[in-house]
């Protein structure tokens, strides 16, 4: 599955209210059951999608989960958000680096 249909079939599953989670556990007290889990927060979110050698903004949802074991928060990313995660070390990130905007800094 590519990008763009990974990231519309996410958006189609949270508007039509299913429960969408991605992690293994909680990253507090690693409770890993469905039911230790509640929705806390759901929001747009832009994504920035390499498509063929040109940059397609897509629309989607973040959640936001609640333990119900030791409350608490924390936000579940969709597996296509950690590609572009993947772009910031490449990029000098992450070592002490910043990404900027400033084309005086940039190489």
């Amino acid at each position: 599955m590519d990008f763009e249909e990974e990231v519309k079939t996410h958006t189609q599953r949270v508007e039509a209210g299913e429960r969408v989670r991605y992690g293994q556990a909680c990253p507090g007290c690693g409770a890993a059951k469905e039911e230790f889990f509640r929705m806390h927060d759901c929001r747009r979110r832009k994504f920035r999608l390499l498509v063929e050698r040109y940059i397609q903004v897509a629309l989607s949802w973040i959640l936001r989960w609640r333990c119900l074991r030791c409350g608490k928060r924390f936000t579940d990313y969709p597996p296509f958000r950690l590609a572009a995660e993947a772009a910031r070390p490449a990029a000098g990130a992450g070592e002490g680096g910043r990404i900027s905007g400033n084309r005086a800094l940039l190489p």
